[in-house]
Order: C-alpha cells, then structure tokens, then sequence
C-alpha cells in the first residue's frame, strides 16, 4: 500500500487520517472526497487522490490524501484563518 505522491512543482499538501469502515459504506464517490477532506480539515482541497496505508489495531483504515490546497487557502485567508 503506496501512498499518493503530491505533483511536483505544485501546491500540493498530504494529510494523514483515520477512517471506520462503516464510514464509507453507502457513499458514493463524491460524498467519499467530500468526507475525505473534511476529516483532514480541507472541506475545499482540489484535484485530490487517496490510498489506504494500512489498518490500525482497531481495524480502521489508514488513508493518507493528497490534495491542492490553495482554495483552501485563499477562504482562510478571506476568514482571517490564516
């Protein structure tokens, strides 16, 4: 289990996160990246990508997600968050 490598060149940023299999059940694909990113705090991470790395002690999923953060950004920015 390979994790995605982030393009170069690009804003790219890696998130590590932890996901119970009855999270995923029942998601389609775009409610699946919509959790994705708000479980690594990024609800608007672009061009994203995702692999399972492993499974914990308590069989939950390893998911380690690469995406574009720079919309991300700029709302915290427009907040003050950053």
């Amino acid at each position: 289990m390979t994790a995605p490598t982030p393009p170069t060149g690009a804003p790219y940023r890696s998130y590590e996160t932890v996901v119970a299999l009855d999270e995923i059940i029942g998601k389609s694909v775009e409610e699946w990246l919509d959790f994705l990113c708000e479980l690594v705090g990024a609800p608007l991470l672009m061009d994203i990508s995702y692999a399972v790395t492993g499974v914990n002690a308590d069989g939950h999923l390893l998911v380690t997600v690469v995406g574009d953060p720079s919309m991300q950004d700029a709302a915290d920015r427009e907040d003050g968050e950053a």
